[in-house]
């Protein structure tokens, strides 16, 4: 099972194993917690420079980011994941507050149909 939360949301009983998805490492005096990064599968840093500003089209961005998770490179982790996912609750982390316009949501979408 999938579940998304922030990287700023503390570790829960129920999250499982918490994964990181992110290309930068989270700044800040908190005590962020998690049990490992999968920085291959952040969102690219156009998407992280324009996200305070809104200056982005979200259509455009869900398209390239199932592209980029279409890499070959990628396959075996996204594998890995798919198939820890079914016996094990995963929690995919990002920075963004809300799932609605992050990758995280996307990622579990694309998890849960392989």
């Amino acid at each position: 099972m999938f579940k998304t939360k922030s990287v700023t949301e503390p570790r829960e009983a129920h999250d499982g194993k918490r994964v990181l998805i992110s290309a930068y490492w989270p700044l800040g005096p908190e005590n962020h917690q998690f049990d490992i990064w999968l920085r291959e599968l952040g969102s690219e840093l156009e998407r992280v420079k324009n996200w305070p500003n809104h200056r982005f089209d979200q259509k455009k961005f869900i398209t390239q980011y199932k592209r980029h998770l279409k890499k070959k490179v990628l396959q075996p982790i996204l594998e890995k994941l798919a198939e820890e996912g079914r016996y094990n609750t995963l929690t995919l982390l990002c920075h963004c507050k809300k799932d609605t316009d992050c990758h995280r949501l996307i990622l579990k979408e694309y998890l849960e149909k392989m």
